[in-house]
C-alpha cells in the first residue's frame, strides 16, 4: 500500500471520528499541522506536513488544564491562526499544544486517525494577521526554567502557505475550512515532557505569551 493510500485511509478515519464528536456536542475548533520536521517526513515517506483535527480541549492562556489520567504529556510552542473559509489568516496568537504520547500512533494511518497525538490547545491574545515571532522566539519555560527555543529544522517560515495546505488537504478528503477555524502551525520548539503540577509558558516576544498550569482532574472538577 502506498503512502497516498495510507493518508487517504487515515484522513477518512480521522474525519469520521471528528464528525462523531461534533455530533455529540464537541465544539468545532479547527486543525493542526503535524510532522513539520523534514527528517520525520522522510522517515514516513512524506513530502509535506500532515493535517489533524483539533479536539475540544482548549483553554485561554493563564487557565488551568485538567490532565487525563494515564496521559503522557509533552508540550510544544506554536502559533495559532484564525482563518476564513478560503484560508485567509485574520489573526494570529501565541499558543501551546499539549500532545499525549499515550494516544495511539506509530504508523501513518493511526497517526492521522488520532490527530497526531493532539490533546489540547492553549492560546493567548490574538494579534494582527501579519505579525510573526521574531528571531530567537518562542522560548519555552517549565516552572520558570527555560527548556527550549526555536528549532530551525522545524520552525514554520510561511504561515500563509500552511493555511493553504490545510485547505487543500481538507478539500482532497471531502472536508473544508470554515470561517473562524483555528489552525496551529506545527512546533517551533522540540516537544518537552510535562506533568501535573507544572506551569508551562511560551514567550513569543512582541507577539505575546501563552501559559498554562497542568492540574489533576479532581482539582478542577
Amino acid at each position: 500500500m502506498s503512502v497516498t493510500d495510507d493518508i487517504r485511509r487515515g484522513m477518512a478515519a480521522q474525519l469520521r471520528r471528528l464528525d462523531a464528536k461534533l455530533a455529540l456536542g464537541m465544539p468545532r475548533l479547527g486543525w493542526k499541522i503535524g510532522v513539520n520536521d523534514p527528517r520525520l517526513q522522510r522517515a514516513l515517506g512524506l513530502t509535506e506536513p500532515i493535517v489533524g483535527a483539533l479536539g475540544g480541549g482548549a483553554c485561554r492562556s493563564g487557565a488551568a488544564y485538567a490532565v487525563r489520567a494515564g496521559a503522557t504529556l509533552f508540550v510544544e510552542a506554536e502559533v495559532a491562526m484564525r482563518v476564513t473559509a478560503d484560508a485567509t489568516i485574520v489573526a494570529v496568537a501565541p499558543a501551546l499544544e499539549l500532545v499525549d504520547y499515550a494516544l495511539p500512533g506509530g504508523d501513518l494511518i493511526t497517526l492521522l486517525e488520532f490527530s497526531i497525538f493532539h490533546e489540547a490547545l492553549v492560546f493567548g491574545t490574538e494579534r494582527p494577521p501579519h505579525e510573526r515571532p521574531p528571531d530567537g522566539c518562542p522560548r519555552l519555560f517549565v516552572n520558570g526554567h527555560e527548556v527550549a527555543g526555536p528549532d530551525p529544522a522545524t520552525a514554520p517560515t510561511n504561515l500563509d502557505a500552511l493555511a493553504r495546505l490545510v485547505a487543500r488537504t481538507l478539500a482532497d478528503h471531502g472536508a473544508m475550512l470554515m470561517d473562524g477555524d483555528r489552525i496551529i502551525s506545527g512546533a517551533y520548539t522540540p516537544p518537552v515532557a510535562v506533568a501535573i503540577g507544572d506551569h508551562v509558558a511560551a514567550d513569543f516576544g512582541p507577539l505575546g505569551r501563552a501559559e498554562v498550569r497542568l492540574a489533576a482532574q479532581e482539582e478542577i472538577a
